[in-house]
């Protein structure tokens, strides 16, 4: 009468041995938990120094926007400096034409006056 009984348990201690045996296999496949701290804290570490890295790269990002703008800010200025001065230069344009002409009449009057033989009035 205990026969049934007798072979149930050794069956069942036979599948709870397997399930010992199958929980020791996986628990020494389990990282040893000293590496897996390490692991996280280096993680943490990459984490940080890329937040880090991450700032600094929005801050350079920034200096370079304002610069970039002062720039154009500067180019703008510029433009408008030359255009000025292109203007002034079209506006004296015809002064400078008029006096070319003056002093190449002036060159072409004392060149005549040296070809003549004028008498020396000084003296």
């Amino acid at each position: 009468a205990l026969a049934p009984q007798l072979e149930r348990l050794a069956s069942e201690q036979a599948e709870a041995a397997r399930a010992a045996e199958a929980a020791a296999a996986a628990l020494a496949a389990l990282p040893d938990p000293e590496a897996a701290i390490a692991e996280y804290d280096a993680a943490a570490r990459a984490e940080n120094a890329a937040a880090a890295a991450e700032t600094a790269a929005r801050d350079n990002r920034a200096e370079a926007d304002m610069a970039l703008q002062r720039a154009r800010g500067e180019a703008s200025r510029l433009a408008a400096a030359a255009a000025r001065a292109e203007s002034r230069l079209e506006a004296l344009a015809p002064q400078l034409a008029r006096l070319t002409a003056e002093l190449a009449e002036a060159k072409a009057a004392l060149d005549a006056a040296a070809a003549r033989d004028l008498p020396d009035v000084a003296g």
